[in-house]
């Protein structure tokens, strides 16, 4: 059911863009450049409403190339037992969508020492997604919202023989 609304949704706004961009291009002469003009129009303005999520999704995935990656001390972590501090969370500013940062760092028992730490990112979609929530949730439309390093988590602990004991 909820696919039918959103096929019906999309169909309605690609009507309105239509009809909207076939009004801003009526006075244009030439039926060549009016055919581009509106076309053009017509993608854009059909665009506009997730244009938010599609710019965001571009600074999120650069965010995630450089930001969450796996920092890790192999010599002090191997074999040890590490307790966890479990996730910081923080808001990110200056991004154009909603960007919580997880920050996951484990120490090791006997030294009190940070040995092992990554970043864990989460978007939330753009203002479309957050007002009409159509899938059940905030997450964008035009991208996956999580990321974190590959070869985290349960794969470094085992990769080190690592044994995490939480608290």
């Amino acid at each position: 059911m909820i696919g039918l609304i959103a096929l019906a949704i999309l169909s309605f706004w690609g009507f309105v863009s239509y009809k909207l961009s076939d009004f801003l291009v009526k006075k244009i002469k030439s039926n060549a450049v009016k055919y581009g003009v509106q076309t053009t129009l017509c993608v854009l303005l059909f665009l506009v409403p997730v244009a938010d999520d599609i710019a965001g999704g571009f600074q999120f995935r650069a965010l995630c190339n450089t930001e969450a990656v796996l920092m890790v001390d192999e010599e002090k972590a191997r074999g040890k037992n590490l307790t966890s501090i479990g996730a910081k969370d923080s808001e990110l500013i200056g991004y154009i969508l909603p960007i919580t940062k997880f920050y996951f760092s484990y120490k090791d028992l006997a030294t009190g020492e940070t040995v092992v730490s990554w970043n864990y990112f989460i978007a939330r979609g753009g203002w479309l997604s957050r007002t009409l929530n159509i899938l059940g949730s905030d997450a964008p439309y035009t991208f996956n919202g999580n990321c974190a390093p590959e070869n985290g988590g349960s794969k470094i602990f085992k990769k080190l023989n690592i044994k995490v004991i939480y608290n």
